[in-house]
């Protein structure tokens, strides 16, 4: 089913190893009424285990996957579908120009500072040469002054629209910029010619009937749904977490998903402005004091990391899932160090599986997915 709401493309997503993770969760959550999630991104677990009317927390430092998991506390009875559809039809029978004339918008952010031929204020246009366009390229032009529109509309509450409804539309908005991504799937770059021909129209019936049937069916009111948005050794710290189930999914290598995934955030932040962006970044990396510290920023950084997690969660009646990776920086061995240091019960599961088409030049087409178990 999450596969019928997915909002973004996002490496590490773990749908295609559902069935490798998904029945021991279940198992232990048949004991259990806590669900955790950390390193959440799409929030694609969750959304899988919401089906067992659980209790469920996650936790990640991007907003993008806050959006994404407040869908889950989203009930049918807290929403129009007829405002939502209004909003949609007005968005895609009405030309952007004349919307920014009518509402005299002038924070087109989104449009100057991420889109072709746009004016860039955060960066000379000399380290723009010898590409199709002296601006960033992100998005082509008037995908930029659409999402600059919706983001003024829902800024000034120009619908009345409520709190559900408008994370709806962010959700719809997040899935509508990464489809006209002139990116390879990551944000760590753009693409030096505009390789989006079509443009869509915002309103994605299927999506947006998909985000609905989910709700309907899966949401329940009587269970708990937050979401942290905070460093995870904060988390963990400061959280009262006991006799839970814990998925962790952290990240294999030492690039940075805030420096990978910013552009999201930047779209559905309605407070976002230029002065986030780090002046002379060719791809409006936010600036240093907006960031998250990388907890995986270099081997011995994760090790002693992973040290501290493991620390505050053991003697708890905690279950303590890991998917990790045979390309992760952190080894296998290094978990089962930490388990045996730590006093934790350690297991493995391994699945063979094919690249992302991204690295399909590299000399080793499979990988080995792993699902460390302690407790």
């Amino acid at each position: 089913m999450f596969e019928k709401v997915r909002i973004v493309r996002y490496i590490g997503n773990k749908t295609n190893l559902y069935n490798f993770i998904i029945p021991e969760l279940k198992n232990k959550l048949k004991e259990k009424e806590k669900f955790y999630e950390f390193f959440a991104g799409t929030n694609a677990i969750s959304f899988e285990i919401n089906k067992l009317n659980k209790n469920i927390y996650a936790n990640d430092i991007s907003l993008y996957s806050k959006i994404i998991f407040s869908l889950l506390d989203t009930y049918i009875e807290d929403i129009n579908i007829k405002n939502l559809i209004e909003f949609f039809n007005y968005i895609d029978t009405n030309n952007s120009e004349k919307l920014i004339e009518k509402y005299n918008i002038t924070e087109l952010f989104i449009t100057n500072e991420l889109s072709m031929s746009g004016n860039v204020k955060t960066a000379d246009k000399e380290i723009f040469k010898n590409q199709e366009f002296q601006s960033r390229m992100y998005f082509p032009y008037k995908i930029g002054l659409k999402i600059d529109v919706i983001r003024f509309l829902l800024k000034n509450n120009i619908f009345k629209l409520n709190k559900k409804e408008k994370i709806i539309i962010l959700n719809m908005l997040l899935n509508y910029a990464d489809k006209h991504a002139n990116t390879t799937g990551v944000y760590g770059a753009f693409l030096k010619t505009n390789k989006i021909k079509n443009i869509r129209p915002f309103y994605n019936k299927q999506l947006f009937n998909n985000i609905i049937e989910y709700i309907k069916e899966y949401n329940i009111k009587n269970t708990i749904k937050k979401f942290f948005q905070d460093d995870i050794l904060n988390v963990i710290e400061h959280e009262k977490i006991e006799n839970a189930v814990i998925y962790l999914d952290p990240p294999y290598n030492t690039r940075d998903y805030q420096t990978n995934y910013h552009i999201l955030n930047y779209i559905i932040d309605l407070n976002f402005n230029p002065d986030y962006i780090k002046y002379g970044s060719k791809t409006a990396v936010p600036k240093t004091e907006k960031r998250f510290k990388n907890i995986s920023s270099s081997n011995k950084t994760i090790i002693n990391n992973f040290e501290k997690i493991l620390r505050y969660l053991a003697n708890k009646n905690n279950e303590i899932f890991i998917s990790y990776s045979s390309e992760g920086i952190m080894k296998l061995e290094d978990y089962q160090n930490l388990a045996n240091k730590l006093g934790y019960t350690f297991e493995v599961k391994e699945k063979e599986y094919r690249k992302y088409k991204s690295q399909k030049n590299n000399s080793n087409s499979s990988v080995f997915e792993y699902l460390i178990k302690l407790n």
